[in-house]
């Protein structure tokens, strides 16, 4: 008999509370999972930009940009220990789904790989799948 397990280990829970994420939404608003910001070393009143790699575009570059980034503007309380930092600009969410038509916001996973933009210190998100 040949086992395949269902357990916490191998099922993805599709709450993103505990897992590095930064959602892109067509009402403009961007969530930034606790898991992510901390990872990010961000906090409420920083800037982050974005970059889109064009040999993979599914990789999508994160990092600190105190001058040209965008600003991280509020957080909305998730639970009394976990809550999502906030950045409002539509303009940036809908580049961001201009690859989704169909959808009303992606979800984009930070891995732990980092990379260089322009001399800067960077994380990476990968965007979802066009289906």
């Amino acid at each position: 008999m040949a086992l395949k397990y269902i357990n916490t280990e191998t099922v993805q829970s599709t709450r993103t509370y505990g897992n590095p994420v930064i959602n892109f939404s067509k009402s403009g608003v961007v969530g930034i999972t606790m898991a992510a910001w901390k990872a990010l070393n961000v906090k409420v009143g920083d800037k982050i930009a974005f970059a889109i790699d064009d040999e993979d575009c599914r990789k999508l570059y994160v990092y600190v940009d105190k001058s040209y980034g965008f600003e991280i503007r509020g957080s909305k309380k998730i639970s009394s220990t976990n809550y999502y930092l906030r950045i409002y600009n539509k303009s940036l969410c809908l580049k961001m789904l201009e690859g989704y038509p169909k959808y009303d916001k992606i979800e984009c996973r930070l891995i732990m790989e980092k990379g260089l933009v322009d001399g800067k210190n960077a994380h990476i998100l990968i965007l979802p799948k066009i289906e």
